[in-house]
């Protein structure tokens, strides 16, 4: 009786020790897919970011050239260039925001140490 208890107890010990393992498997596939989530995610954020970024550069190239216009025109200069720069200052900032998400995420997840120095 008392071998067959601790065959029992045996047996409970190794299969539990097989359920921890098999959660923490899971538990690791769960973050894996996730990061690609997270990471997939921002990939197709940043390059809508990117376009509106280049456009916005390519706009105020095209401003700069034009800049030796009458005093009439110069005010709608001066509007568009603002707009411009507006729509620069929001992407860059979208964009920061984006590229910290896949930081923040493996932060969150422990496996990227604090680092207050950045």
């Amino acid at each position: 009786a008392v071998r067959r208890l601790e065959v029992e107890r045996m047996t409970a010990v190794l299969r539990t020790e097989a359920e921890q393992r098999a959660r923490a498997v899971q538990a690791e596939n769960h973050q894996r897919t996730q990061e690609l989530f997270v990471d997939m995610i921002c990939h197709e954020i940043r390059n809508p970011l990117n376009g509106i970024l280049n456009n916005a550069e390519l706009l105020l190239t095209s401003l700069q050239s034009r800049e030796c216009v009458g005093d009439d025109q110069k005010a709608r200069l001066i509007e568009d260039r603002e707009a411009i720069d507006a729509i620069e200052v929001c992407a860059r900032h979208q964009l920061a925001i984006t590229n910290d998400v896949p930081e923040i995420s493996k932060l969150d997840s422990g496996r990227v140490p604090f680092n207050l120095t950045r």
